[in-house]
């Protein structure tokens, strides 16, 4: 049978599932058998209770076996189980531990307090009766702080706002263990302490050993509060006071710098109120501690003053100068071509302080430059201050103009195919062209061979002009050989053809469709061919095989002698053929011989006697035509006489023979003006041509000069130019001042001649005359300043001379020719007439000495007094003197004053003023601080007040509500003391100081009595309030902890101490249970093997109510369907102690049956019998038989089975 148990043992809910075999009895001689498990009876110990605490969690240390499981036999498992739950509580939920089978146990890190037990058994057992004790791990984390450290010192600030300073750690909070806690606290009241007191606010968010408070407007007090985490009371630290005064004022005067960049300007600084003495900290830093600092340079200042109560105020100055002197260019013209000089620039200056002065690198003084070669001009230019500035600038001109020529030669003899590109670089973009052939594209094509020339012309007219020339190979030539058939009729002529010229290799096609240089196996006839040279040039020639003539014709001839004339004769001679021969001329004649032809072609026919013709033709020439060219040299200049002309002659008949229409005879004649000449030309032949030449001359050279007179009297600004015309471009010149330009500059006035030469060396010479204007003459005036650093003054001035209109300017900027509301000084005025020509005149303005104030006062005598005073005295400027002060007053003395700033304004009998500040101080206010140390016990008389001052007038008397007259009084009770101070002024101030007391120290006592009989788990406490935190304990026991454990019953002390020494005694009794005591009883089986057994226990003492765990896992006082067995009962009491006793059940010896019987002797009889014998068991024994039988035999039995059942 298989049976599922719910076993409950103590503190512990788990399920085992217990399998017992069936059991089956045979009757068949065997005796009945069962597996036994041979299981613990004793689960041992575990050791490691204690108490601990971590942040967040805490790792206690191994639970370890303090006594090993006994009972039993096999191999020891082990299960541990663990809550978090109270286990003295019942049916508190256990939580088995996976994958732990060892008899000791590391908990790891935990957050709460936790209980472990272990249980074990024998391996092969499903049960696990050995229950070991309970271990507690006691998450306890209140170990509280015993010092409160201390934190920085008191701090003193300035009005409206200051942010304090770090609250630093003096000392940290000491004693305890565990994570530190931090409250902070901030009050505006200068009182003791008290959390409870709504005066103390808590600071949300401060939660570190520091803080570092925000900015306060009025006077503030900061307390930390420490403690250890897990714990719930706070103690304070020291109190730190922020005490805040008003700051100083600062007013301010600057002195610019001159020249921007250096460093002459100045600060003044006037400091009102606050407490001297002050110091200065500037930024930049380089000032150093200086109320009035020099030999600064411009920029934008801080300064901050602090007065001797480190209340400090902050100005920013900004110390001005001139802007930077700057040059900048304008209007800048380069010079358009390469090598020219017609640049020029204008200067523009800004910057600095007018007027301003020029110098440049060249020398010149103006503002703008002129007719500048290419180069770099720097210049200089002086403010009116002396500040000077360079800048430089560069005139250019462009590079000089190249051309590239990109040519195509001529590929053939004779062909136009040739192609130039001019490309211009250099000088200016864009570039115009002018070929030789008149083009003007910068590609020219279709050229025959030849030298060709292009000027380039760039943006700004300047030229450049190169020649090339087009090629092409030499002609190409063809001569042809032969070899002609031999026999009149044949085929067996040849040519043979030889190339030169042109360009190799040459392709060849004959007439009659060869391809090669030479030809064979000809008959007679005119062949034909065709070379292409490289270049696809082609050249064609023929040539004819002839046999054996059947009739020879020649011809001859006297050709016509001049060209024109029929003097011409023809003659023919034939041969071969068969005689006679016959003669037909083309113009009829019919003989051999013709005459009086003119030049052309006569064909003759000849016939032989057989009627064979041959036809011939002769050509009667004629010299060519006389063709006269004619060339000349012109006349260099004008009405000059050294021109030539000469002819040359072709055609007609050489030699020639000449006649000019001068006379001359040659066919060069010189020494020739400018005219047209006709020469006659006679051949040989007595031919004549007539032609004629014209001798050109240049145009008359014509001078023609310009000047720009001198701006300036005695300047050197004048120019003188020259234009030309006629005669032979190009023009050099030669000036009377040695110039060889155009034009000349930097001319004084006077007369200048030029010499101009042209190309061919002809001259023409003319004059220009260079005037200037008279002297420019400046006169000064001026009115006098009428008080001292006054600027009604004025200054004029009058001009003469020069050339009208004129402009001034005068030093202080002015432009017109009088400049009034002048302060005293030096004023010069530089007067420019209309050509630019400059004067300079000055005139020096005077003022009266200087009104001279100053100031005297008698100070207040207490803060916001009125006895204050303050006079002026005077000197300088123009007597009778009148006052007037910031307070209405018109004497030079004024009494009855507060503190304050009084301005007095002194005007003198010219009506000039000045006026003077003076400062009635007053002392600063008297400030009391009160401190005190408070009764430390309470009802006690160890307090202590004191008053530090600070303000008024030292020395300070004292006089204290208990009529202490010391700073500092002591053996104070707790209460409100208030002090008179009087300072040597006999200014008072009172305060108040408050000692307080600590609340009576009360002691609270509670314990926790022992659970068990004789047990040492008691534990008792102690809870503190009043007094001074931090408390120190004393137990009778020795122990010094709020809390003392591990208790036995018994009475026990403390003493608590507080901070300040005060002590307070209480006690506290710890009980514990009467003993715990068990009697058992039990019930035997009544059979061998029978479950009919019981056992049950009785208890007293301890703690009711009691939990009970059997051996067999029975859980009631009393557990029935026992075996026969030891079994052991631990009784549990309400407080967990643990009571165990053992009861034996007992069963019978084993019932044993044996039987005998006598078989039926025939079939179906009745006489068999069957007999049982008996031991064991408990006597008396009882029968029954399957048939009924009772008794221990039976008789008369038929044949069959038959069951015996014994009790």
């Amino acid at each position: 049978m298989k049976y599922s148990l719910r076993i409950l043992l103590p503190y512990l809910l788990f399920f085992v599932l217990a399998i017992f075999s069936n059991i089956e009895q045979s009757f068949a001689g065997k005796s009945p058998t069962c597996d036994v498990c041979n299981n613990v009876t004793y689960g041992g110990k575990i050791q490691g209770n204690e108490t601990g605490c971590g942040s967040p969690g805490w790792d206690p240390s191994i639970i370890t076996n303090l006594e090993f499981p006994t009972g039993g036999s096999g191999m020891m498992e082990y299960m541990w189980l663990f809550t978090t739950e109270d286990p003295t509580k019942p049916f508190a939920q256990w939580t088995p531990i996976p994958n732990v089978n060892t008899p000791d146990y590391d908990p790891g890190v935990i957050y709460k307090t936790t209980y472990y037990t272990r249980c074990s058994r024998r391996m092969g057992c499903t049960e696990f009766p050995g229950e070991s004790n309970i271990v507690t791990k006691t998450f306890n984390c209140c170990n509280n702080i015993t010092s409160a450290g201390k934190i920085g010192s008191n701090q003193i600030g300035c009005l409206p706002s200051f942010d304090p300073f770090t609250l630093t750690n003096i000392t940290l909070p000491s004693g305890g263990s565990g994570t530190l806690v931090y409250q902070w606290y901030k009050s505006t009241q200068n009182i003791s302490f008290d959390i409870n007191n709504p005066a103390w606010v808590l600071i949300t968010g401060a939660t570190d050993s520091i803080y570092n408070p925000t900015p306060i407007s009025v006077n503030s007090y900061y307390v930390r509060l420490a403690k250890r985490s897990g714990c719930t009371d706070y103690f304070p630290s020291n109190i730190v006071a922020i005490t805040l005064f008003s700051p100083p004022t600062v007013m301010s005067s600057t002195t610019p710098v001159k020249c921007y960049g250096e460093s002459n300007g100045a600060i003044s600084l006037v400091i009102l109120g606050g407490k001297a003495p002050f110091t200065f900290n500037w930024n930049p830093n380089t000032i150093g501690n200086q109320q009035n600092p020099i030999n600064l340079a411009a920029g934008n200042y801080s300064v901050t003053v602090t007065d001797a109560n480190g209340c400090s105020v902050s100005k920013s100055i900004n110390l001005t100068q001139p802007q930077p002197l700057n040059i900048t260019f304008s209007n800048i013209v380069n010079n358009a071509c390469y090598g020219s000089s017609n640049g020029s620039a204008n200067a523009n200056v800004t910057g600095g302080t007018a007027t301003y002065s020029y110098l440049w690198s060249n020398g010149e003084t103006s503002q703008n430059l002129t007719n500048l070669a290419s180069g770099t001009y720097s210049l200089t230019v002086t403010d009116k201050n002396g500040c000077k500035v360079s800048n430089s600038l560069t005139i250019t001109s462009p590079p000089s103009i190249q051309i590239s020529i990109t040519k195509f030669d001529n590929k053939c003899y004779g062909d136009s195919k040739g192609q130039a590109t001019a490309t211009g670089f250099g000088g200016s973009f864009p570039f115009t062209y002018l070929w030789s052939t008149g083009s003007t594209s910068n590609t020219i094509s279709n050229l025959v061979s030849g030298t060709y020339s292009v000027t380039a012309t760039d943006a700004n007219n300047c030229t450049k002009s190169t020649s090339f020339t087009i090629t092409q190979p030499d002609e190409l030539n063809l001569n042809l050989t032969k070899n002609d058939v031999k026999c009149f009729g044949g085929n067996n002529g040849s040519i043979n053809s030889s190339v030169s010229n042109g360009t190799a290799p040459y392709t060849y096609i004959w007439s009659n469709g060869s391809i090669t240089a030479n030809i064979g196996n000809l008959t007679i006839g005119t062949y034909s061919v065709t070379v292409t040279d490289a270049n696809g040039c082609k050249k064609t020639s023929s040539i004819t095989i002839s046999q054996p003539t059947e009739l020879t014709v020649i011809t001859s001839k006297t050709d016509v002698k001049c060209n024109g004339d029929n003097t011409g004769i023809a003659n023919v001679s034939a041969s071969g053929g068969s005689l006679p021969y016959i003669y037909k001329w083309s113009n009829g004649g019919t003989t051999s011989s013709i005459s009086n032809l003119s030049a052309g072609i006569y064909t003759v026919t000849v016939t032989d006697a057989n009627l064979c013709s041959k036809i011939s033709s002769v050509t009667i020439s004629s010299p060519t035509s006389l063709d006269l060219q004619f060339s000349h040299t012109d006349v260099k200049c004008h009405s000059g006489n050294d021109g030539t002309a000469s002819v040359s002659v072709s055609g007609g008949t050489v030699n020639y023979t000449y006649l000019w229409s001068n006379g001359g005879t040659t066919a060069s004649i010189n020494n020739l003006v400018a005219g047209t000449y006709s020469v006659t030309v006679t051949d040989a032949n007595g031919c004549k041509k007539t032609g004629s030449v014209v001798v050109n001359q240049p145009t008359e050279l014509v001078v023609t000069t310009s000047k720009s007179d001198v701006k300036c009297h005695a300047g050197n600004d004048g120019t003188a130019s020259v234009s030309v015309s006629g005669g032979t471009v190009n023009y050099t010149y030669l000036w009377s001042n040695g110039g060889t330009t155009a034009s000349i500059n930097n001319l004084t006035a006077g007369t200048y001649s030029v010499t101009v030469t042209d190309a061919n060396g002809c001259k023409k010479t003319s004059s220009v005359v260079v005037n200037q204007p008279t002297e420019l003459v400046v006169s000064t005036s001026k009115t006098d300043v009428k008080c001292h650093a006054g600027n009604d003054g004025s200054a004029s001035v009058s001009v003469s001379g020069g050339t009208v209109n004129y402009t001034y300017l005068w030093s202080n900027g002015g432009t017109t020719a009088s400049i009034n509301n002048l302060a005293a000084g030096t004023y010069s005025v530089t007067v420019t007439d209309a050509n630019g020509c400059k004067k300079t005149g000055t005139v020096v303005i005077n003022q009266p000495t200087e009104l001279m104030v100053s100031t005297s006062k008698t100070d207040v005598k207490c803060h916001a007094g009125n006895d204050g005073s303050a006079s002026v005295s005077v000197s300088g400027g123009t007597v009778n003197y009148t006052y007037l002060w910031s307070n209405g007053g018109t004497t030079a003395s004024i009494n009855n004053l507060v503190a304050g700033n009084y301005t007095v304004t002194v005007t003198d009998a010219n009506g000039c003023k000045k006026t003077s500040s003076v400062v009635v101080n007053q002392p600063s206010e008297l400030v009391l601080s009160t401190s005190k140390t408070d009764v430390k016990c309470y009802s006690g008389n160890d307090g202590s007040a004191s008053v530090s001052v600070s303000g008024g007038t030292v020395n300070y008397t004292y006089l204290w509500s208990n009529g202490g007259t010391t700073a500092s009084i002591n053996n104070l009770i707790a209460g409100t003391y208030t002090v008179t101070v009087t300072d040597a002024n006999g200014c008072k101030k009172i305060s108040s100081v408050v000692v307080n007391q600590p609340t009576d120290l009360v002691v609270s006592t509670s314990k926790t009595d022992v659970k068990c009989y004789s047990g040492n788990d008691g534990s008792a406490s102690v809870s503190v309030s009043g007094g001074t935190v931090n408390y120190t304990y004393l137990w009778s026991n020795g122990g010094t902890t709020p809390s003392i454990n591990n208790l036995v019953a018994g009475t026990f002390s403390v003493t608590v101490t507080d901070a300040n020494g005060c002590k307070k005694t209480s006690s506290v009794v710890v009980n514990q249970p009467t003993e715990l005591v068990i009697s058992t009883s039990k019930t035997d089986v009544k059979c061998y093997s029978g479950n009919d057994g019981s056992a049950s226990v009785s208890v007293s003492g301890g703690t009711v109510n009691y939990t009970y765990l059997w051996s067999n896992g029975g859980t009631t006082a009393s557990i029935n369907n026992l075996a026969a067995g030891t079994y052991t009962v631990t009784v549990t009491d309400a407080n967990g102690c643990k009571k165990t006793s053992s009861v034996v059940v007992n069963q019978p010896t084993e019932l044993v049956i044996s039987t005998s019987k006598t078989d039926v002797k025939c079939y179906t009889g009745n006489d068999g019998s069957a007999s049982v014998s008996v031991s064991g068991g408990t006597v008396n024994y009882t029968y029954n038989w399957s048939n009924g039988g009772t008794t221990a035999s039976i008789n008369n039995l038929a044949a069959g089975t038959i069951f015996c059942n014994s009790f």
